[in-house]
């Protein structure tokens, strides 16, 4: 279901691509995490299993609209020539980033013995997001169009 989600919020996204600048996906999807977060932490640590899967649905949505536009504006910080290339290690770093996400958040449960301390993290990440993305040029803010 989580997974599911994901690619749908992707494949939506990246329909909408040539139609929204890049950067502001980036924000929309940042903002929708900053506000995710808190919604679905409560949900994955009901207990309930189905509860669960609604929370990491809940939070899916905003993450595939913010990966479409962060996968092409990695890829198009190379040459055109090379740009599968760099597009598949856009994909497998943020894959290899997001691996580290679960074992992560059991690191800071128990560190902070809060359910909290992971929604934090992420909300600290989208302002650090939004901020940034909302500070960049107009070049800067032209990617998904190279």
């Amino acid at each position: 279901m989580i997974v599911g989600t994901l690619v749908c919020s992707i494949l939506v996204t990246g329909w909408f691509g040539d139609r929204i600048p890049g950067h502001a996906a980036l924000l929309v999807g940042a903002i929708g995490m900053l506000v995710a977060a808190p919604l679905a932490t409560p949900l994955a640590v009901s207990g309930s299993a189905h509860l669960a899967l609604l929370g990491g649905a809940v939070f899916a949505i905003p993450l595939g609209v913010y990966a479409v536009p962060a996968y092409v504006a990695v890829a198009s910080l190379f040459p055109r020539r090379i740009r599968v290339s760099s597009g598949s290690l856009a994909f497998n770093l943020t894959t290899a980033i997001a691996a580290l996400c679960p074992a992560s958040a059991l690191w800071i449960r128990a560190e902070t013995a809060s359910e909290w301390g992971f929604a934090a993290m992420v909300g600290i990440a989208a302002v650090i997001s939004v901020v940034v993305v909302a500070s960049t040029t107009d070049w800067a803010r032209s990617f998904s169009h190279a």
